[in-house]
């Protein structure tokens, strides 16, 4: 009969090993769940509207396409008579969702010629389009807009 009572308690004593070593298994590996990365709905639709719109007007499209690179909003830019700066500001700060900055940039490329004030490094959503560009020279613009939120 001891040596039954000495085989149960072994028993035991290796269930609960085993047991233990799962929950620190368990414990360990357990990932602290991950923020939601997904734009919000009315930054993408804000986003997609004011890429469509570009798209579609013909002064805009033509300020993209002229040698311009860098902040849309600038003074700078403007094609002939037509204050590209001014127009881009209207549209997006038309189309802007409340509560957020933005930044935008008409660059050569896919790689980004924004100077100025830096971006904030935390979430910022950002969209472009390309634009196909009938010059030998540059083939191709980029229209990309960044938003954030406001600083409280």
């Amino acid at each position: 009969m001891d040596l039954n009572k000495k085989g149960y308690i072994r028993v035991l004593e290796s269930v609960l090993a085993v047991l233990i070593i799962f929950a620190v298994i368990f414990f360990l590996s357990y990932k602290v769940q991950k923020q939601d990365i997904s734009i919000p709905s009315v930054v993408e639709s804000s986003q997609n509207f004011i890429l469509e719109v570009v798209s579609i007007n013909e002064t805009l499209r033509s300020c993209i396409i002229q040698p311009y690179t860098g902040n849309c909003i600038h003074a700078d830019f403007e094609y002939g008579s037509i204050e590209c700066g001014d127009i881009f500001a209207s549209t997006i700060n038309s189309n802007l969702p409340r509560g957020y900055e933005y930044a935008c940039e008409v660059c050569r490329g896919p790689l980004s010629c924004l100077s100025g004030e830096p971006i904030p490094l935390e979430s910022v959503y950002t969209k472009a389009k390309f634009f196909a560009v009938d010059n030998e020279e540059v083939k191709e613009k980029v229209l990309r807009l960044y938003y954030w939120r406001q600083a409280n």
